[in-house]
């Protein structure tokens, strides 16, 4: 069986992690401004209602930009030994491991992979329940997603993109020492 890592790690009492599963701060080069209509509806994020208590639950995911945003995600009256979050977008970012890398040398980085045609059917599934998908098959979704013109995190699926895992790997280890790299394969 398949564990999601982050709720895994919340788990763990020395860990906090963040209540935003993915809040992609470090995604400097992604502009959700760009995103298409469904993308953009899943991410609107009012940080002001969130912050100010209004809605201040879990989430799976918004583009949290603003830095005292993103440090008030990991305020906790409880001493952890650990905190963190679980943003898929930072292997996909040219800029996040860099971006990362200036916030906190010290970090240390988890990758879970899964083998890259899982991923895309995971991530087929996912679109076709968030209704974000229209297309009636996988195949035809893949091929039609590859050869869109607009293409880019939040404006297209990069179902076979985001399965290409070296360059994105390999950006992280031009930034951090191996010990500070942990990888997974599911």
């Amino acid at each position: 069986m398949l564990f999601r890592s982050h709720n895994y790690l919340d788990l763990q009492p020395d860990i906090y992690m963040c209540p935003i599963k993915e809040p992609c701060h470090f995604c400097t080069d992604i502009n959700p401004v760009e995103f298409n209509g469904s993308f953009k509806d899943a991410m609107s994020f009012d940080s002001k209602s969130y912050f100010s208590g209004l809605e201040n639950t879990q989430r799976h995911i918004a583009f949290v930009e603003n830095r005292k945003d993103y440090l008030k995600l990991f305020d906790t009256k409880s001493n952890y030994k650990y905190k963190g979050e679980s943003s898929t977008a930072y292997l996909y970012s040219l800029n996040a491991s860099n971006e990362i890398k200036k916030f906190n040398s010290d970090s240390r980085i988890l990758i879970c992979l899964r083998h890259p045609v899982d991923r895309i059917i995971s991530h087929y599934l996912m679109d076709l329940s968030a209704l974000s998908q229209v297309e009636q098959s996988l195949d035809k979704a893949v091929v039609a997603d590859y050869g869109a013109k607009n293409r880019g995190w939040g404006k297209s699926h990069l179902y076979v993109e985001m399965s290409l895992y070296y360059n994105q790997i390999q950006r992280f280890i031009d930034n951090f020492p191996l010990d500070q790299i942990d990888r997974k394969s599911t």
